[in-house]
């Protein structure tokens, strides 16, 4: 509780950690931890991720907040509102955020605009098709769960709200899937209402009724989906986060600077919508980068840190990696993404770089950046976003680090081109052979293997020779050259994968090509 999310709640399913944030005046009027509803409604995440585990994109991700909601006004029982006790009103329609009674909340919904109207869908007849991206909300899960939202309330008219508890709940834990969708549903919620009541019953009556007035019948009946046993609680491989390589003579003077901590410290986060701007959206290591842009609704946003420069230092250079990504409608202005040094005061005192929506290349590249003339002076490093009206482009910062060196020098002189070859290569998936983005291969120093790095969770500066980040097709480059005659060991690491640990994964050999080209295929986990 106290979450510093300010007014938002969430279930942390990577850290299973539930998070209740407290007022921030802007939908909110006091701590989401007073809210039974809300406090139900994440528990629920909780359980739907260690049994049906429905993705959280499309209809199942609709699914998902559906049952979320179904659940939160089970405890909270005195009507189908949900979050009435924490929710003001203006800006939404109603003082609630959702209604299972009448989830367009009087007719609000707008078919044109689904993710802005502030209400829901309540038949299939106005399903918003989104595309399943980030500023689409993941295909909706939001706006289309006022489906399957309504369908609990209809069967509850026509029976009661005990049925539906029983039947609702049999369907996550025994029938659904990860990839089930409104038809997948319909199918396990009568059959679930079958083994329960019976085919003759009440309540498998109001179940099939209340999926054909939400244009999601069934012909029910016993040939329903197999019920599949419980499945185990996951056990996730933790994606290693290297260590930041300080050379000899310099000190690493950034805090957080792989946005890997609880909580925010030592980064302030600045946006007019109150929102969070540190978040596992898109890390390129470890769990978590900074994300800004992604909404036109507020024309800035930033994050920064204070920092005190040595006196001493012969050399301070900032490095971080950061991807770029264009999402636009129409022909909006540019929005733009900048590195800063501010005084503590906030007053700018030089934009070191700066990059516009338009050129997003959707890869991830290092920065290395001089900041010696600022020796000896408390400063404030700030990364920005300056929005434009609809650019909603985005802007991903990670591995942020800044080396002040009293002697040596903190960025190392890249080989000449014949003392090593580029090594470059596509990361897939197994199964389909479609491209991994974002996963990340580690290739080890000659001698080290990836059993041996791997053991206490994360890859060392004395063990790590080189990595590379992959795009959205499934590309990497090393960030350094290999040397020939070497064997290497490696790991790969993705969200949703099985971890790669390869001792001896590959040699380059005297004769071989200049690039070296890698392929790896990874498995799903589950």
């Amino acid at each position: 509780v106290h979450f510093p999310e300010l007014g938002n709640s969430h279930w942390d399913g990577d850290s299973q950690v539930l998070a209740f944030g407290d007022a921030d005046n802007y939908l909110t009027d006091k701590s989401d931890a007073f809210a039974n509803d809300i406090v139900a409604h994440e528990m629920t995440h909780a359980v739907t991720q260690f049994s049906a585990g429905l993705v959280y994109e499309g209809q199942s991700g609709a699914l998902n907040e559906s049952f979320s909601d179904v659940f939160a006004v089970m405890v909270d029982r005195e009507d189908w509102h949900l979050f009435e006790d924490n929710t003001a009103s203006p800006p939404v329609p109603r003082p609630w955020l959702r209604d299972m009674e009448d989830p367009s909340l009087g007719g609000n919904y707008s078919r044109n605009d689904p993710l802005n109207s502030a209400c829901q869908p309540t038949t299939m007849a106005d399903y918003a098709n989104l595309p399943v991206k980030r500023d689409t909300d993941w295909g909706g899960v939001h706006v289309n769960s006022g489906i399957p939202n309504h369908t609990a309330y209809l069967a509850a008219q026509s029976s009661n709200r005990e049925a539906v508890e029983q039947i609702w709940y049999r369907a996550l834990t025994v029938y659904l899937t990860e990839k089930s969708k409104f038809g997948d549903f319909a199918l396990a919620l009568a059959q679930s209402a079958i083994d329960l009541y019976g085919a003759n019953s009440r309540e498998y009556k109001a179940v099939l009724a209340s999926l054909q007035a939400e244009g999601l019948a069934t012909t029910g009946g016993a040939a329903g989906p197999t019920p599949i046993p419980p499945t185990p609680a996951p056990q996730t491989t933790p994606v290693p986060t290297p260590t930041p390589i300080v050379a000899a003579g310099c000190n690493q003077l950034v805090g957080n600077g792989g946005f890997e901590g609880a909580r925010s410290e030592p980064w302030v986060e600045i946006t007019a919508l109150q929102v969070p701007i540190i978040g596992a959206d898109f890390p390129r290591t470890g769990q978590k980068s900074a994300w800004l842009g992604g909404t036109d609704e507020e024309a800035f946003q930033y994050i920064y840190q204070d920092l005190s420069l040595p006196a001493n230092a012969k050399a301070v250079v900032l490095t971080y990696w950061h991807y770029l990504e264009e999402e636009v409608s129409g022909k909006p202005a540019d929005a733009t993404f900048s590195a800063v040094v501010a005084d503590q005061q906030g007053n700018v005192l030089t934009t070191l770089e700066s990059f516009a929506s338009s050129k997003a290349d959707q890869q991830w590249k290092q920065s290395t950046l001089d900041m010696s003339q600022f020796a000896g002076k408390k400063i404030r490093l700030a990364f920005a976003a300056s929005m434009a009206p609809k650019n909603k482009s985005n802007f991903f910062v990670d591995d942020v680090a800044v080396q002040a060196c009293t002697s040596g020098n903190p960025v190392a002189t890249p080989p000449p081109s014949g003392a090593g070859v580029k090594v470059t290569g596509t990361i897939t998936d197994s199964a389909t052979g479609k491209p991994i983005a974002g996963a990340v291969i580690y290739v080890l120093k000659p001698g080290v293997t990836a059993s041996a790095a791997a053991a206490d969770g994360q890859i060392s500066a004395s063990e790590l020779l080189s990595q590379g980040t992959t795009d959205r097709n499934g590309y990497f480059e090393l960030r350094d050259r290999l040397a020939r005659g070497q064997v290497y060991s490696a790991i790969v690491v993705a969200q949703g994968y099985r971890a790669i640990y390869a001792d001896g994964g590959f040699e380059i050999k005297p004769n071989d090509a200049d690039p070296v080209k890698l392929t790896v295929e990874m498995q799903k986990s589950f």
